[in-house]
């Protein structure tokens, strides 16, 4: 530990001490009795001061064997009173805005609207705050920074408090109530007559609790804690308690609480978060990963939740070359949230799909995603998923009892995260990117890659048949059917050959020559069905196309000819618009051939037009076309 984090841990403990001292002074005549002695001693106030510092303040960082400090990894955790599954709005509008967030969002750098922070959160009600968010949104950690600004003095509602952070799947142990638990804290904290001081703290607003995770135990003891939050407003009405819980958990209602759900990191607090997270294991590593990002600020596009993001910087600390290996960072993250995240904070939870390893949970939910995106569902309900016949082929092929699709489609949202309940009865997954992958992996999982060729055409299909073709262990077949299916012409298809290709996906090499020489041949032979001479301008390429200028009604000729000769003009310029067009597509077409060559000889190219110009520039990136 270096020495400017050692004086920082020392300035922390200090102003700890004396704010628990002066909460402690405050506290009236009728909690006295034994205390005048008591707060004499230093016992206390250091027990409280390395319980908060050491316990509170610091967190395993996923994916190391480091711990975080808290206060140093903390980025802006916004919250907003208006939840998002409370609130109706059109499957349409819903798509739109996933389509949106997939396509800009992180490129273009908008900011959200501002939400509040927990402490802001807290100054706008005198009611109990109810922390709900994803798995890993924040919400732990939003607790515990709470719980050390507080130690540390900061008022909450005009008057210092002691904050006694409870940890509920550490409570559920041995079956201890909230009041039990902080009275269990403050006779570890050697507080004489816990039960009576503890009541002066909550009657008099001097004392806040916080209860983390209410979601990561069983039901029957949720709603016995529920049940002992509901008691706690109604008897002691200035004390300030926080719970913190994923939706469903309180989806029976909170009577006193006011709801709060976290919001997805916007980009500044993405980059910020990246920085800190690195900042405990490797800063110059973290900002070579920041300058990747400022080069395609895609990689970011994932990071909506800290969650997320840690697994980012995890895959990239661990040197996996996050960059060039997106479906790896993809799989992780769905490894993250359909378990992999529970097992790495030791927690079990008892949902319906319990008894499921993390590789059957991906089963299923890859058959869903699969399902509804062939539909073009980017939103569906339980409904949807029943109609589909998903769960029931599921059941089937593993030889198990089907699972109900309402309680299915709730654990997925409520218990892992990966789908969002984006208004009452309708999900839709976190991020369209995961559903693109999900979709891929259920394609790679039961080889139906080749029934993709009838989607080369279909813009929202490009992602999954790219990352089909990187992820298929042999893609021999698949690249010979999909290249085969692309026409040259097309502009988007043509694009959709480079981003295929450019994936290196696996192909026995003799194939690939073949696939290519084919493609090759058949782009030569779109191209010669127009008249063109070609030039060099930089990296870019001169196509002089000719006979289509006006020249032909230059002369004096009658009515008749002349409308003839346009005719003829006009029929000659709808023959050249194919080969014209792929000419403009011959930058992709080339950086197809070339991610596997770079002698576009081998393909036969070597002496024809425009190629022979083409192989002479190392970086091909535009053509211009001029009609002659």
């Amino acid at each position: 530990m270096d020495t400017k984090t050692i004086l920082g841990l020392t300035s922390a403990v200090e102003l700890i001490k004396q704010s628990f001292s002066r909460v402690f002074d405050g506290v009236n005549a009728a909690a006295e009795i034994g205390l005048q002695s008591w707060k004499l001693r230093s016992v206390s106030r250091d027990r409280f001061a390395e319980h908060v510092i050491r316990t509170v303040g610091y967190f395993p960082l996923f994916g190391t064997t480091k711990q975080a400090s808290v206060e140093s990894s903390y980025v802006r955790i916004s919250l907003s009173p208006d939840l998002e599954r409370d609130r109706y709005r059109s499957r349409d509008h819903i798509a739109a805005g996933m389509r949106e967030q997939r396509r800009s969002e992180p490129v273009s750098g908008k900011r959200p609207p501002a939400g509040l922070t927990l402490s802001e959160a807290i100054e706008r009600t005198d009611l109990g705050i109810a922390l709900v968010g994803l798995p890993g949104s924040g919400k732990t950690t939003a607790l515990r920074h709470l719980a050390l600004d507080l130690a540390k003095g900061q008022s909450a509602r005009q008057r210092r408090v002691l904050p006694i952070y409870l940890a509920v799947r550490e409570m559920a142990v041995h079956g201890r109530g909230i009041i039990e638990a902080a009275q269990e804290f403050l006779s570890w904290l050697d507080v004489p007559q816990t039960k009576q001081v503890l009541e002066n703290l909550l009657h008099s607003g001097d004392v806040a609790l916080l209860v983390d995770g209410l979601d990561e135990v069983d039901r029957t003891y949720q709603i016995r804690l529920l049940d002992e939050l509901g008691r706690l407003r109604t008897n002691f009405m200035n004390a300030l308690v926080c719970v913190s819980a994923r939706p469903h958990s309180l989806e029976l209602g909170l009577s006193g609480f006011a709801k709060y759900e976290t919001l997805p990191l916007a980009l500044p607090e993405r980059r910020e978060l990246v920085k800190k997270w690195f900042s405990e294991v490797d800063p110059a590593k973290g900002q070579q990963l920041l300058t990747y990002c400022a080069q395609d600020p895609n990689l970011l596009e994932l990071g909506s939740s800290p969650l997320m993001l840690s697994i980012v910087c995890a895959l990239y600390y661990n040197d996996l070359k996050i960059p060039n290996e997106p479906d790896e960072l993809y799989a992780r993250v769905v490894e993250g949230l359909l378990g992999a995240w529970d097992a790495f904070r030791n927690i079990a939870r008892h949902t319906i799909l319990k008894d499921y390893s993390v590789r059957r949970r991906i089963m299923i939910t890859s058959a869903i995603a699969a399902a509804t995106f062939d539909q073009g569902k980017l939103v569906f309900t339980s409904a949807d998923v029943d109609q589909l016949g998903v769960l029931r082929r599921f059941a089937e092929s593993t030889r198990d009892s089907e699972i109900d699709a309402t309680t299915l489609l709730g654990s997925l949202y409520n218990d892992f995260g990966i789908l969002v309940e984006r208004a009452p009865g309708l999900f839709s997954f976190s991020h369209l990117t995961l559903q693109e992958y999900l979709t891929a992996q259920y394609v790679v999982d039961n080889r139906r890659e080749l029934e993709l060729t009838r989607r080369v055409s279909e813009e929202e299909w490009r992602e999954v048949i790219r990352l089909v073709a990187k992820m298929l262990p042999t893609a021999d077949d698949f690249l010979a059917r999909i290249t085969e299916s692309v026409d040259v012409a097309k502009r988007p298809e043509a694009e959709l050959l480079a981003l295929v290709w450019k994936t290196k996906p696996i192909c026995e090499p003799a194939r690939v020559r073949k696939i290519m020489t084919a493609l090759a041949s058949r782009t030569v032979a779109v191209l010669k069905n127009i008249r063109a001479t070609y030039g060099r301008e930089g990296q870019g390429l001169i196509v002089n196309v000719h006979g289509l200028g006006d020249d032909a009604f230059n002369g004096s000729y009658s009515k008749a000819e002349r409308q003839r000769r346009r005719e003829l003009v006009e029929a000659k310029r709808h023959r050249a618009q194919r080969p014209i067009e792929a000419h403009r597509n011959l930058p992709y077409i080339v950086a197809a051939l070339r991610s596997c060559s770079a002698d576009l000889t081998e393909y036969g190219l070597g002496k024809v037009q425009p190629f022979d110009a083409i192989k002479l520039m190392s970086d091909f990136t535009y053509v211009r076309i001029n009609q002659v």
